[in-house]
């Protein structure tokens, strides 16, 4: 069998303490702020903790990544189909928003009537029952898109583009790390094509933020 590692050697794979202290911090701050939702704490206080917690989870992963790539420099081998796939990814999911698809599904539009409901609300509150009982946080992003490029289908839509393209993107990052530029491409190609996915790139549903965060998740593992 195999000598048992020393102490040492047993703690070199955890992070620093720093980041268990920022995780920590975070933590306990959306928790509060979960149960100040719950009891109905006044606005400010909530989004302020809600913020404060993904900010300290922001920290903690921005600094664990420069600890581990802060002096690395990117190489072509991964610039060059991030360029490429974002180009395509774009000519795929952004023409002719406002037509296609040409019909507006119910859940499209809810989604919507919540982004609208964000724009009006005074003061903001993302944590509002909605559509299904949903916070309307879920409909955060295409507020933001409504807010730029107006109150349309356009608007509604371009943010689904966006994180359509984003997945992609992270798809090839993250099997590019393990498996080679290669099967990297050969995923995000698969992925940026796939009809299910350019369907839901360009419909302003919250379904595609399931697998952004999903690929987000394992590649910061």
């Amino acid at each position: 069998p195999a000598p048992a590692p020393a102490p040492g050697e047993r703690l070199a794979g955890l992070a620093p303490r720093g980041f268990w202290v920022l995780c920590g911090v975070g933590s306990a701050a959306c928790g509060a702020a979960g149960i100040g939702v719950s009891r109905q704490w006044a606005v400010p206080v909530t989004h302020l903790l809600w913020a404060g917690g993904l900010g300290c989870f922001v920290l903690a992963a921005a600094r664990s990544w420069w600890t581990a790539h802060g002096r690395a420099k990117p190489t072509p081998g991964a610039v060059v189909p991030v360029v490429l796939l974002a180009v395509l990814a774009g000519a795929l999911y952004v023409p002719h928003l406002a037509s296609m698809p040409p019909e507006m599904h119910g859940d499209e539009g809810e989604v919507g009537m919540d982004a609208v409901a964000l724009l009006e609300a005074r003061p903001l509150n993302l944590f509002q029952s909605g559509w299904y009982d949903l916070p309307r946080l879920h409909a955060l992003r295409q507020a933001v898109g409504l807010a730029v490029l107006g109150v349309d289908a356009v608007g509604l839509r371009s943010s689904s583009a966006v994180v359509g393209a984003l997945t992609v993107i992270l798809l090839f990052l993250l099997a590019r790390g393990l498996w080679g530029t290669e099967v990297g491409l050969l995923a995000a190609l698969l992925l940026v094509s796939a009809r299910f996915f350019v369907h839901l790139s360009r419909t302003g549903m919250h379904y595609l933020d399931a697998p952004f965060y999903s690929v987000l998740t394992v590649w910061f593992f």
